[in-house]
Formats: structure tokens, C-alpha cells, sequence
């Protein structure tokens, strides 16, 4: 076989491979579907989720609405519900300017009794109306922290004598035996109603300490 035999062949068969590359390449493909996992799947067909606003949250909004009424009935819904995440926004409603609202405030601190709310409790008892100053002891008294006993026996020599009365009865409820010597230093105070509330105070005190009840 000769040279140009052999280069002939050769030529053939590149141009029958060539041939065969082309016919295959002209076939036409069907592409594989690409399968998504079911969790991008559900991605992509959930609706995005609405921020859902609790209705502790829509109460505590409802603290500064400009109505009074909603402002009360809101702070006492709150009490009820005794959330303790409420505690702050009503110890920040206890300068509210209405009265009524106020004392709604301090009924919603006395039912969650939470003992934060003692100290601004504590101010709410030097507030200008009576009313207010007695519902602040009530709930000092009710929510029952003996931390309040320095700044108590502090108000029995207030110059009003109705702050004086109102430390003695709420250091009646503490039942704390180390209010005994101021109170009984207030069984000498010129108004009788600060006496009456200390000389009921040291009984209770001294009947609990007796019961195994007193500090």
C-alpha cells in the first residue's frame, strides 16, 4: 500500500467522524427538568406573614390615647391581665392629668403586684390629691415590699397629716417589726386620725410577730 493510500484513508475517516459529530449535535435534546426542594418550593408560595401586634401591646397603646375613658379602661384591662410587661408603661402613666386615670393606673399596679412599681408608688404618695395619695398607700401595702418600710417610716414625719396616716397604714400591711418604734412615736401625733392608724398598725405588727409572721 503506498503512502497516498494510506493518507487517503485516513482523510476519510476524519471526515466520517466529523460527519458523525455534526449528525449528533443536530439531534435535538429534551432538558432535564431541574426539581426545586420543597423548602424553597413553600418559600416561594407563602404569602408573607403579617406582624402580629398583641393585645397587651394594643392596651399599652391605648395608654395615650387622647380620651380619658380609653386611657382608664385601658390600664385596668392591663391589671387584669396582671402581664408584668405592662408594669413600665403604666408606672409612666401615674402623672396622667386626669385623676380618674390615675387611680385606674394604681388599681392596674396593685392587681399585677409587681415590686418595680413600688418605688414610683412611693412619689405617687406626695401627690396633691388626697385620693391619689391614699390609693398610692393601698397599693403599697397590697403589693406587700418590705424595701418600702425606710421610705414609710420617712413619711410618718411629713408635715400633712394625711401622708402621716397613710404611712402608718401601709406600714400595717408590710407587717414589719422595725416600723414599731416610729409608729409608736405617732401615737403622740397632734392629729387623731394618724394616731388611730398608728396604734391599729403596731397591733397588727406585733399580733403577726406574736403568729411568727413579722420580720
Amino acid at each position: 500500500m503506498t503512502k497516498q493510500n494510506v493518507l487517503n484513508i485516513l482523510i476519510g475517516l476524519a471526515l466520517l467522524i466529523a460527519i458523525g459529530v455534526l449528525f449528533y449535535t443536530s439531534l435535538p435534546r429534551k432538558e432535564k427538568e431541574v426539581e426545586l426542594p420543597k423548602e424553597i418550593e413553600k418559600l416561594e408560595t407563602r404569602e408573607p406573614e403579617r406582624v402580629k401586634v398583641s393585645e397587651i401591646d394594643e392596651l399599652i397603646a391605648k395608654l395615650n390615647d387622647p380620651s380619658p375613658e380609653v386611657r382608664g379602661d385601658a390600664a385596668l384591662a392591663l391589671g387584669k391581665k396582671k402581664d408584668r410587661s405592662a408594669v413600665r408603661p403604666l408606672i409612666g402613666k401615674l402623672r396622667d392629668t386626669n385623676k380618674v386615670v390615675q387611680a385606674k393606673v394604681i388599681y392596674a399596679l396593685t392587681d399585677i403586684g409587681d415590686k418595680s412599681a413600688v418605688p414610683a408608688l412611693l412619689e405617687t404618695m406626695y401627690e396633691r390629691n388626697a385620693d391619689i395619695r391614699e390609693d398610692a398607700a393601698f397599693a403599697v401595702r397590697i403589693i406587700g415590699d418590705k424595701s418600702a418600710v425606710p421610705a414609710l417610716i420617712k413619711a410618718l414625719k411629713n408635715r400633712d397629716p394625711s401622708i402621716r396616716e397613710n404611712a402608718a397604714f401601709a406600714l400595717e400591711g408590710l407587717g414589719d417589726k422595725s416600723a414599731i418604734p416610729a409608729l409608736s412615736e405617732a401615737l403622740e401625733d397632734e392629729n387623731m386620725y394618724v394616731c388611730k392608724a398608728a396604734k391599729v398598725a403596731i397591733a397588727a405588727i406585733k399580733h403577726r410577730e406574736s403568729e411568727g409572721g413579722g420580720k
